[in-house]
């Protein structure tokens, strides 16, 4: 047998080998599928994957909306459980959710994974229909669950506003350790204008227009370092950053 034939030959082998290998993985695939689907649930697995970061939603909250829905859960066919229609149940039914998974597992249990929205400030409106915005911008319900601290906005507020410039200011003070601490409210005049209450100090902050919000916070931080270890935080009652390059404190 010449070399040239001991190679063709090895060249069949190993595509004979490979479509084996091939068609062995699909029914392997196929068949772990149908054994899946076929077989029964046994049992629920919750994760808040964020839980430690916010606390809107629990485990318990999932495990009892699913006692609801799946009554009888452990024990049903797995090919009965609609994992599409359950993730769309449960974003509607938890207004905190941001992102949910659900699937099933390899040992036929039903998991289910979930990304909460996180807020970064509270709009109180005259009408009593408060909201929060979230990280992402977005307009979003208040649950029936634990509160939020975040900084709360009243006042003149529309709906376009809070999430134009009033959530850039929020996503702001949200990012920054110190201002992220020391601003507590945000009230905003029918002019546009913000008046700001910090958490330190018996005063409050005119900021005028959010126009150039970071310079003023920046130039309001430096008075902050510089005169008030040595003035005393109580010296004034209000703190105005409306004008360029100045920054007029009002004694009590």
């Amino acid at each position: 047998m010449n070399e040239k034939t001991k190679m063709t030959i090895k060249r069949i082998a190993t595509g004979v080998a490979f479509t084996v290998t091939v068609a062995y993985m699909l029914f392997a695939i196929i068949r772990f599928n149908y054994d899946r689907d076929n077989s029964l649930c046994m049992g629920l697995n919750v994760t808040i994957k964020d839980s430690a970061d916010i606390q809107f939603i629990h485990k318990g909250d999932v495990q009892n909306f699913i006692n609801e829905y799946e009554p009888e859960l452990h024990g049903k066919n797995m090919n009965l459980l609609n994992t599409t229609e359950l993730e769309r149940k449960l974003t509607k039914h938890l207004v905190a959710i941001k992102n949910i998974e659900c699937y099933k597992t390899p040992d036929c249990k039903l998991q289910i994974n979930i990304w909460q929205r996180h807020p970064i400030l509270r709009i109180t409106k005259n009408t009593g229909l408060d909201y929060y915005i979230d990280a992402d911008g977005c307009l979003m319900p208040i649950p029936s669950m634990e509160p939020a601290y975040v900084p709360i906005a009243s006042g003149e507020i529309r709906d376009s506003f809070a999430t134009g410039t009033l959530y850039k200011f929020a996503k702001f003070l949200n990012g920054d350790h110190f201002w992220d601490s020391q601003i507590e409210q945000i009230y905003v005049k029918h002019n546009g204008e913000v008046r700001l209450v910090p958490r330190v100090g018996h005063h409050i902050i005119e900021m005028g227009k959010l126009d150039n919000f970071e310079e003023k916070l920046d130039k309001l931080e430096k008075v902050y370092s510089e005169a008030f270890p040595e003035k005393g935080w109580n010296q004034y009652s209000v703190i105005n950053l409306k004008f360029d390059n100045q920054v007029i404190c009002t004694k009590k």
